[in-house]
């Protein structure tokens, strides 16, 4: 049996996909091939910008769709059709099974699209084929199960795949382990989906920013007649008849942008990346992990505090050398979950290391940040600098090789994945992306921030002799730390 004839048998996927979704059905017959009316080839070539009509069943297929647009359960219909019509037992070694991979940024995710399959083999036809089953896993007499993954390059080796739904792939985050995650991840899945026949890889996502995989396929596939990934892009409404026009012009009216990624399927112009990931890494000495601290420095310290359950808690420590390059000589993090004041204890205990009395630092949790550290022998002052402000100071450091960072992976990923953001008054913030982290990258970024702006007042300064420099315009000695605007 086709697809398209299991998307629309009522006693199959029909009783669940009505004339709602009509739309959904022409990509269906895009995929395998089929022949199509009129109006249908109409509409293909409007979503797709291809000319002429597939001659072959795709085994990519992208499917770039608004918000509500039908997208999670047009994919989860066709793994669960690659899990229960095809029997995988033929090019299976013994005892392997072939796996149906529901992948997305994080498993609560993911779970969405394996929810939408459960849901689908409870159809009395298909109920019978599955043999057990986990929150997590479905497995089916056909040799086939059906199973929730994370975006993560090294969970996906090593199995045969059958169908891979990789949901809202716009917004996986990049990991601190990996500088490209997403890329990283359709490049391990390539081979597992090699000897499966048949086998079909589909992304599927609302656009966010010209880069990353989704992208990547667009700007390669999208429009080319010849191309073997099929690449369709449509506005929510036209793929979901039933949604409420009035939504849609209301989320246009608050914040344009925004809402013609997330309704019409177009990509933002107002996010771009912040920071060359080539230039970043120009700016790190090779195998240099930490450096030792030497009383005849000036140290300043940052600091990112975090209430222990989501984000980390982290710290840094710069000084500017004797050629104005501002270095960065150590960093720490604090992974959660973790207990605050254990945390603070730890990381004021890092900064006396290197002769710090004070800390400069976000406004977080009002004052007990400030308390906490105090208890420890830390004074805390809040930064005059935002979040943002601190990476646009940074900036020109970075492109100016004006900084000397540490050789460390997850600090490089974090500041190569900031995203700078053009608001509607035309002010630029930078931030990290969506379900993206940048903990690491702030103190390192106010770290170092401080340790360029100390140059300036050195040289307002009172007469300098050897020794520790003083500012009037700083909290004194070596040990000082306070961001100024």
């Amino acid at each position: 049996m086709r697809f398209t004839e299991a998307f629309t048998d009522p006693k199959l996927f029909g009783s669940m996909f009505g004339p709602t979704f009509d739309a959904w059905r022409v990509v269906a017959k895009a995929i395998g091939a089929e022949p199509m009316t009129h109006d249908e080839r109409a509409l293909y070539e409007q979503c797709t910008e291809r000319t002429t009509a597939p001659t072959e069943p795709f085994r990519e297929v992208v499917i770039i769709a608004g918000r509500r647009s039908g997208k999670g359960r047009f994919s989860s219909a066709l793994a669960t059709y690659r899990a229960a019509f095809v029997d995988h037992r033929e090019y299976l070694a013994p005892g392997e099974r072939a796996v149906v991979m529901c992948l997305a940024s994080d498993k609560q995710q993911a779970k969405i699209a394996y929810r939408y399959c459960r849901g689908l083999l409870e159809i009395p036809m298909l109920a019978g084929l599955i043999e057990s089953e986990t929150r997590q896993t479905v497995e089916m007499s056909t040799a086939a199960s059906i199973e929730v993954y994370t975006s993560n390059h090294r969970a996906v080796r090593g199995v045969t795949i059958a169908a891979a739904i990789l949901d809202e792939c716009a917004f996986w985050p990049a990991g601190d382990d990996s500088a490209n995650p997403d890329v990283e991840t359709d490049a391990a899945l390539t081979p597992a989906l090699a000897t499966s026949p048949g086998a079909v890889k589909m992304l599927t996502s609302t656009p966010y920013a010209k880069r990353g995989l989704l992208f990547e396929n667009f700007a390669a596939h999208f429009g080319k007649d010849d191309s073997p990934v099929l690449v369709w892009r449509a506005p929510s409404t036209l793929m979901n008849p039933t949604l409420d026009q009035r939504v849609v012009d209301a989320a246009l009216t608050r914040d344009e942008s925004r809402a013609r990624a997330e309704w019409l399927a177009e990509w933002r112009d107002d996010v771009e990346g912040f920071l060359s990931r080539d230039t970043v890494n120009e700016c790190v000495e090779d195998g240099c992990l930490e450096i030792p601290p030497m009383d005849s420095r000036r140290y300043f310290g940052f600091a990112d505090p975090s209430g222990g359950s989501r984000d980390s808690f982290t710290a840094a420590v710069a000084h500017l050398d004797e050629n104005g390059r501002a270095v960065l000589d150590a960093t720490r993090e604090i992974k959660p979950p973790f207990d605050p004041e254990s945390a603070t204890a730890e990381l004021c205990a890092f900064l006396k290391r290197y002769g710090l009395t004070r800390v400069t630092g976000d406004a977080y949790a009002g004052e007990w940040v400030p308390s906490a550290f105090r208890r420890h022998g830390i004074e805390y002052d809040r930064s005059e600098l935002t979040r943002s402000g601190i990476y646009l100071e940074l900036l020109p450091l970075v492109n100016g090789r004006q900084v000397q960072l540490l050789d460390d992976s997850r600090l490089v990923n974090q500041l190569a994945n900031l995203e700078r953001r053009r608001g509607r008054t035309g002010k630029d913030t930078v931030d990290h992306a969506p379900g993206a982290h940048d903990d690491l990258a702030n103190s390192a970024a106010g770290a170092v921030v401080l340790a360029n702006q100390s140059a300036v007042t050195v040289e307002l300064a009172a007469p300098i002799s050897l020794g520790w420099h003083r500012s009037p315009f700083r909290y004194g000695g070596r040990s000082s730390g306070r961001m100024w605007g």
